[in-house]
C-alpha cells in the first residue's frame, strides 16, 4: 500500500519536497474541484507516511476545507479525527495483533528492536508505532515513556535510532528525513497540454516545470527547440 499513491488516486497534486520549517509536516487545501497537499520531506519517511493518510482524511470526510484554510497541528475535533483515522488505517489494530503475535513476545517482552520491527513492517515513524501499540494496550505507559526516548530529538538518540535500524536490515529512510523533491506527473502534463493549445506561454510553461522541479537544463533545453520551430 503506498499512501503516495492513495492521495494521487483521490485527485489531489501531490508536492514533497523540504521545508525550512521542519516543524510543518503537510499542508492541505481545495479550491473548487482541485485539490493539492504538500508533504514536507525534511521530516522522516515513516512520519511522511502518517501526515499523508492524516490529510487523506481531511480530503475524504472534511468538506469544509476551503483553500483559504490550511490543515495544520490544532487541538481541534477534526485533527484528532485525523490522526485515529490515520493510525488505524496504517495500523490496524488486528493486524497489530498477529504482528506482536508473530514475534512471540508479551508487553513485558517488548524491547526498542521489537519496536522497529513492527514499525519497518507498518512504514510508520518509531514513535508513532510505540504510540500504538500503548493506545492497544500491548504496553503500558511507563514502557510507551521508556520506548520514546529512543525518539528523542537529540543527536545521541537520532544515532541510536539509526543505528539499531541499520542493524536489523530495516529502511533507513523511515527514520531519517529523505528531503526528495516530487511533485504529480499530472500537474506537468496538463501544463504541456496547455502550452500546446495555446493557452499559456512558453515562458508560463517553463515557471510551472521550475515549481515541479525539473532540472533547469532540460527546461532550457526545450526553449531551445520551441524557439527553433519555425
Amino acid at each position: 500500500m503506498d499512501p503516495f499513491a492513495i492521495v494521487e488516486a483521490q485527485g489531489a497534486i501531490l508536492v514533497r519536497c523540504p521545508v525550512e520549517d521542519k516543524e510543518l509536516s503537510a499542508i492541505l487545501c481545495r479550491s473548487g474541484k482541485y485539490q493539492a497537499m504538500l508533504l514536507n520531506t525534511a521530516q522522516t519517511l515513516g512520519r511522511q507516511v502518517f501526515s499523508a493518510i492524516h490529510e487523506a482524511y481531511h480530503l475524504w470526510f472534511d468538506e469544509s476545507l476551503r483553500f483559504e484554510e490550511l490543515s495544520a497541528p490544532t487541538a481541534s475535533g477534526a485533527e484528532e479525527s485525523a490522526d485515529c483515522f490515520a493510525a488505524e488505517f496504517l495500523m490496524p489494530e488486528g493486524s497489530i495483533d498477529d504482528a506482536v503475535y508473530g514475534l512471540g513476545i508479551s508487553d513485558r517482552d517488548m524491547q526498542r528492536e521489537d519496536v522497529i520491527v513492527l514499525q519497518q513492517r507498518f512504514r510508520v515513524s518509531y514513535t508513532a508505532m510505540v504510540k500504538r501499540l500503548c493506545e492497544l494496550k500491548w504496553i503500558s505507559e511507563t514502557c510507551s515513556e521508556e520506548l520514546r526516548a529512543l525518539a528523542a530529538n537529540t543527536n545521541e538518540a537520532k544515532e541510536k535510532l539509526r543505528a539499531l535500524t541499520l542493524s536489523l536490515q530495516g529502511d533507513i529512510r523511515l527514520v531519517e528525513p529523505t528531503n526528495d523533491r516530487y511533485v504529480t506527473p499530472r500537474l506537468t502534463h496538463a501544463a504541456f497540454l496547455n502550452y500546446r493549445h495555446g493557452n499559456i506561454s512558453m515562458k508560463k510553461l517553463a515557471e510551472i516545470l521550475r515549481l515541479a522541479f525539473v532540472p533547469e537544463t532540460a527546461i532550457k533545453k526545450l526553449v531551445e527547440e520551441e524557439e527553433a520551430k519555425p
